[in-house]
């Protein structure tokens, strides 16, 4: 990793946190439906290396963001957005990824 890209040693890393610590806000179910990401690059077109990856909501099985986001309403918006996080980082730390993670959420959210 490059020493750009070192995460600060004040942050958590999320395998020390525990599963339970957050209630349910990573876990779709509460939500009524599923969800998952799909992660496009951010190439750096200079060195031709990826520099991030952005986190793109998808349906379970690879469906469009439409066929989530149509699900979302005013009732579970937050609940909706704080699960976003979590899977969003989850996942990516589940996948290896180095780079930075360039997520959507809410203003004010966090």
């Amino acid at each position: 990793m490059n020493k750009d890209h070192q995460v600060p040693s004040e942050f958590v890393q999320l395998d020390a946190i525990p599963v339970d610590s957050c209630g349910s806000c990573g876990s779709a179910e509460r939500l009524g439906f599923q969800f998952d990401y799909a992660y496009q690059p951010i190439v750096d077109v200079v060195t031709r290396s990826t520099y991030a990856h952005e986190a793109l909501v998808r349906g379970p099985a690879g469906e469009g963001a439409l066929s989530v986001l149509s699900q979302v309403t005013e009732q579970n918006r937050y609940r909706f957005d704080q699960a976003c996080r979590v899977k969003a980082i989850k996942t990516a730390a589940q996948l290896g990824m180095k780079e930075r993670l360039s997520i959507n959420f809410l203003p004010n959210a966090v």
